[in-house]
């Protein structure tokens, strides 16, 4: 689920993986992978919410609004804002 939302709130600002990864100082196929496959390590949230234009919080914390009923996840940007 963190993955998910990370991507939607680096779409959600407008910005590219690459343009991203440039921000963090990382390869652009690292910060991929914190969009698919690994979470991203703490070091970098609070410059990644920065840069995206999200709260942290509603990043990292669970929000049971962003759940369905069916446990699926339902983040979208509106709710990462």
């Amino acid at each position: 689920m963190i993955m998910k939302r990370v991507a939607l709130a680096r779409e959600w600002s407008g910005l590219t993986q690459e343009q991203m990864a440039r921000f963090l100082g990382i390869s652009t196929t690292r910060y991929a992978h914190y969009e698919t496959q690994t979470p991203m390590p703490p070091k970098f949230w609070l410059r990644f919410c920065h840069h995206a234009g999200v709260d942290w919080t509603k990043m990292l914390l669970p929000d049971p609004e962003l759940q369905s009923d069916t446990g699926g996840d339902t983040d979208t940007p509106a709710k990462l804002g």
